[in-house]
């Protein structure tokens, strides 16, 4: 993709009318430096997240929506919150109307643009869940805010609607570029289409084979539909591997064959065969986790880095038992996908940088009005609430009248340094962010706590300040902006340390490594036992496992367990029908090992 737009550029294409669109902040990092290599200063094109341009096209014109340009970004976190006040608001059971379970299926509602007249509330429960969405809708609006499924929709409503803007747009992105296109979803290709819709100048690069997010609504038929909407397509098969050797390349061609309804493809590679891939089928998941060790162990002495091991696992619960034996032993670090601004001290003070810049923030208000405390009871915070509803105001501003008549010397504080605070914006961000932290009390009630736990906080909120600082030296240094990059930023992939790397198939995507093991290789596990009776989610489990392979660039290791503790109870398990095949005729399967020796071979 960097290729291509440099290609463009440099045949008289102005940098400034193309736009490059992909879907994670590395992966948008990784293009720009690429480009800018080649660039040398001067002009550059747009290079940004669909969720980032998004939010750039609203900030400029949100106010056609009924929204505020300064509107929120909620991330899941606050939406979360948001969603269980309102369960609680309806006297609802939380354990019924679960807030994360209602979370993905009101993203699942507008990733695929589901009219919300057309959905059917004929159960009870469903009727709940839709009397939910539509009050988290309101109360979103309420506050000016639009959480990340929003930002897509909502550019999407804002081109349907103002065709005259949308024009405007197609003429300022002339040349149209998305990476990982099989990964996109309804709302998404929708945008696509309506902002290449003029000039139909839009290269797309996606391979259907790695298309592993069906579950957050991808869909590889956008492919064929690419196709039909722009008949005049030309089409480029990459079929040439950088990254793994022969040996990896041929397992992973022929798992993947099994799949229909994919484009045809020939893979190969200029790299040599490699070393031999190594299967093992041991007794239980205990020998597995035994195993796991042994073979880091031996390729640490062949000198291996920690961090050149990557070990893959198809759900969470599995890392349990192999990092029991890893602990103290071996290094290790577990790519979960948390990121450093959903820690609980820096959501605190980005939400009072928050409330600064957006006053009706009711969320961020609730949040930090009485952290540290400030001796502002819930009965207070009800209060207020209904001054709020009674005048049809924001908590910050119900704040003001309440003081009036009731004495309230923390709420009075409180109010006092939010207005001050907003006087501080003019002096910067990082002005603002060392009085926040200073006056609000938030480093001294750290300090005073004097443990473990609250040095590692302070720690954090100093990071957040290298954050601003660095932040404070760009073009754009606004608070609102960096409060968009805060949102929008997913750090979750950061594999620069000396340790071994543990996490799923999912978290795999994008990276590599010279050395992966591959644990679970049975059925039940990958593929998972819930896609046995769904051939579109069995194709998907096929995928899975092909993006884990193609993650390996010297040397593969896959495992199976003849037996595993699930839920409490010893289950048996079949080799995997993705590997058992391959393994069995090439006379890789070993039924465990005693001593170092295998017990039998075929």
């Amino acid at each position: 993709m960097p290729h291509k737009i440099n290609h463009f550029i440099q045949n008289g294409v102005s940098a400034d009318s193309i736009l490059a669109i992909t879907f994670t902040n590395k992966a948008a990092r990784e293009m720009r430096e690429r480009v800018n290599n080649v660039l040398k200063g001067g002009i550059r094109p747009t290079i940004g997240t669909f969720h980032s341009v998004c939010a750039r096209i609203l900030r400029e014109n949100a106010d056609k929506l009924g929204y505020s340009n300064h509107f929120i970004i909620f991330d899941g976190t606050d939406q979360k919150t948001m969603i269980r006040k309102i369960v609680k608001e309806y006297d609802l059971s939380d354990s019924i109307y679960k807030p994360s379970k209602l979370m993905s299926l009101f993203s699942k509602y507008k990733r695929e643009m589901t009219d919300m007249e057309s959905l059917d509330s004929g159960s009870y429960y469903q009727a709940g869940r839709i009397k939910i969405f539509k009050r988290y809708e309101a109360v979103k609006k309420e506050s000016d805010g639009m959480d990340f499924d929003d930002l897509l929709l909502n550019v999407v409503k804002l081109f349907e609607e103002n065709p005259e803007l949308l024009k405007f747009y197609q003429d300022r992105f002339r040349h149209l570029f998305v990476d990982e296109f099989q990964d996109t979803n309804t709302v998404q290709y929708r945008l696509i289409r309506l902002l290449a819709g003029k000039y139909r100048s839009v290269c797309v690069v996606g391979d259907d084979d790695q298309s592993i997010y069906r579950f957050r609504g991808a869909d590889t038929g956008n492919i064929d539909q690419f196709i039909r909407d722009f008949q005049d397509t030309a089409i480029f098969k990459l079929e040439q591997n950088y990254r793994s050797t022969k040996s990896i390349l041929e397992f992973a061609s022929e798992v993947i064959s099994k799949n229909s309804h994919r484009t045809d493809k020939m893979l190969w590679t200029n790299n040599s065969s490699g070393e031999s891939i190594e299967f093992f089928r041991v007794m239980s998941d205990k020998e597995e986790a035994g195993k796991v060790l042994s073979i880091i162990n031996m390729e640490h002495n062949r000198g291996r880095s920690y961090s050149d091991i990557a070990l893959f696992y198809r759900m969470n619960s599995q890392s349990r038992i192999i990092e029991f034996d890893l602990a103290g032993v071996v290094p290790y670090k577990i790519l979960k996908g948390h990121r450093f601004y959903d820690r609980r001290e820096i959501k605190d003070i980005i939400s009072y940088m928050q409330l600064v810049q957006n006053s009706d923030n009711d969320v961020c208000f609730e949040r930090i009005v009485n952290v540290p405390s400030r001796k502002i009871g819930k009965k207070t915070l009800e209060l207020l609430k209904q001054e709020a509803v009674k005048n049809d105001c924001s908590l910050l501003e119900a704040s003001g009248e309440f003081i009036k008549r009731r004495k309230n010397v923390g709420l009075s504080f409180f109010v006092k340094f939010i207005k001050s605070a907003k006087e501080k914006i003019s002096l910067g961000i990082v002005a603002l962010f060392d009085y926040i932290t200073e006056e609000s009390g938030y480093i001294a009630m750290l300090e005073n706590e004097g443990n473990t736990v609250a040095e590692n906080r302070l720690a954090n909120i100093m990071e957040l300040r290298n954050a601003i600082v660095e932040h404070s030296k760009k073009e754009d240094n606004s608070l609102e902006s960096f409060i968009d990059l805060a949102a929008l930023t997913d750090d979750s992939n950061d594999v620069s340390e000396d340790n071994v790397n543990l996490m799923t198939f999912h978290a795999s995507k994008g990276l590599e490594f010279p050395v992966v093991i591959i644990v679970g290789a049975d059925d039940g596990i990958i593929p998972h036992s819930n896609s046995f009776s769904d051939p579109q989610q069995l194709q998907e489990e096929r995928r899975l496992f092909y993006v884990g392979i193609t993650r390996a660039k010297e040397k593969l290791y896959v495992l199976s367990a003849a037996s595993r503790m699930i839920a409490g109870s010893l289950s048996s398990f079949a080799v995997s029908r993705f590997a058992k095949n391959h393994f069995m005729e090439n006379n890789y399967l070993y039924l465990g090992e005693r001593n170092g020796k295998h017990i039998k071979r075929y």
